[in-house]
């Protein structure tokens, strides 16, 4: 498995209280679509809407049957996968730990 750049892996809290897990800055405007196909893949995970503007993405998706929102910021530059509710806050911290095993083995990059 490889394809996508996990280097920030680091789950904050939004304003909303629910959490948000930082991927990468490290991925443009152009190559989320497919950075966001292999991640989601390895996830498990399905789009389910995708809401394209000039300064952000944010596609919602499904991951073990939970909804998020997949997103990408141009300023500052982040990818992330952001909870929808207190179901998806409950399993992001193991998508992070998913995510880290397959960073130390290397295989997480673009």
């Amino acid at each position: 498995m490889n394809g996508f750049d996990v280097e920030l892996l680091k789950i904050i809290p939004m304003a909303s209280g629910h959490l948000c897990l930082n991927l990468t800055e490290n991925v443009s405007w152009e190559k989320f679509p497919c950075y966001a196909e292999k991640l989601l893949k390895y996830l498990n995970g399905n789009i389910v809407s995708k809401i394209d503007a000039v300064d952000v993405r944010i596609w919602n998706i499904n991951i073990n049957n939970v909804g998020f929102r997949l997103t990408y910021d141009d300023w500052p530059i982040m990818v992330s996968i952001e909870s929808s509710g207190s179901e998806s806050d409950s399993i992001i911290e193991s998508i992070k730990d998913s995510l880290y095993r397959e960073k130390l083995k290397g295989d997480c990059s673009f």
